[in-house]
């Protein structure tokens, strides 16, 4: 069974990378090229993007001030952002899935990114492995479009997640 509906910022095109953290991932100094924004993209930042989303984003701006400081700015195609909420067949306590609160909370990401990439097949954010982003209440903006599905089945069963 799975509840899916569509982000706040389904639809949204253009990203904006902190500029510092790119060029020290690339070990660079200089604007990185197109190629080596797509390849950050492909192999550094948190989100993780389809082949196809990285191959089509384009550079608008190497040094672009903003409030939290500088950044390169990008046109994309538009994202498509989901949130999928798979209830369990039982209450699982993360407190209670290892004898220290890190490695519980270690083995929650893990056995989430498992879940996504080995099961689902799908390119997720990996901030969501973060057990207190669990559940957020649906919000858009106001007139904006949004699709939500709910696909039947059984409850996941948290301990056959690989």
């Amino acid at each position: 069974m799975c509840f899916i509906y569509t982000t706040h910022s389904h639809g949204k095109t253009g990203l904006e990378l902190d500029r510092d953290v790119v060029l020290r991932k690339l070990g660079s100094k200089d604007n990185p090229s197109l190629e080596q924004v797509q390849t950050y993209l492909r192999d550094h930042d948190k989100n993780r993007y389809e082949e196809s989303f990285i191959q089509n984003v384009t550079i608008t701006d190497h040094k672009k001030q903003v409030k939290q400081g500088i950044v390169i700015a990008l046109d994309t195609p538009p994202l498509h952002k989901f949130r999928l909420l798979f209830p369990f067949l039982k209450p699982v306590k993360i407190v209670d899935l290892s004898d220290t609160h890190q490695g519980a909370l270690d083995f929650w990401e893990d056995s989430i990114t498992g879940f996504a990439h080995t099961t689902l097949g799908v390119h997720f954010d990996t901030s969501c492995t973060d057990p207190s982003r669990l559940f957020f209440l649906p919000r858009h903006p106001k007139g904006a479009e949004f699709k939500s599905y709910v696909l039947a089945g059984e409850p996941l069963d948290f301990n056959t997640v690989p």
